[in-house]
């Protein structure tokens, strides 16, 4: 099961982590280690980014990484789309990191019928890029499948994301304490 909307609305961690005012402020080791993965593997894509060409980032959360770090990356292209499950992030990624290359959208990347919709409003990516994002989704396998099924034939995608990780288990106890739960 994905972290949906309404396990958002109902989990006081999640609630509190998907707004845009956590997301704002100093990410520098965030951005550096992007920055790194992007100027790195940037290099190995088949061919280099041309007017024709859409890239999705799945996960984009305020828009920031996509307009200042994917985006200069990634021109000449015709459009990035930022997805994110909030509704809330894509509203501040287009009120504050709006361009003219970059459309924002809500986006259930494990929900199968979400991605259905999806493809017939934006059509298929050339590229689709995640950073730190797909450990935050329950069913990693229909998010990754959902993934292919973005790509255009023989497109192509670079995905960051832990093997594993425990910090939202240790929010998800922490905030269950009284002590915490405020």
């Amino acid at each position: 099961m994905s972290l949906s909307t309404a396990d958002i609305k109902g989990d006081s961690i999640a609630a509190n982590f998907f707004k845009p005012e956590q997301f704002v402020g100093d990410k520098q080791l965030t951005r550096l280690q992007s920055r790194w993965v992007l100027d790195f593997c940037q290099k190995v894509f088949s061919k280099d980014a041309d007017e024709t060409q859409q890239f999705l980032d799945v996960g984009c959360g305020i828009g920031d990484m996509t307009k200042d770090l994917l985006l200069p990356l990634c021109l000449p292209c015709r459009r990035i789309v930022g997805v994110d499950l909030s509704g809330e992030m894509v509203e501040h990624a287009e009120r504050h990191f709006r361009h003219d290359k970059l459309a924002f959208a809500q986006l259930d990347i494990a929900s199968e019928e979400d991605v259905t919709q999806f493809v017939d409003q934006y059509g298929l990516f050339d590229r689709v890029y995640s950073f730190n994002c797909l450990v935050w989704v329950r069913d990693q396998a229909r998010a990754l499948k959902n993934i292919a099924r973005l790509l255009k034939p023989r497109g192509e995608c670079l995905l960051v994301f832990h093997a594993s990780m425990h910090a939202l288990d240790v929010n998800r106890s922490l905030v269950e304490m009284e002590r915490w739960g405020k």
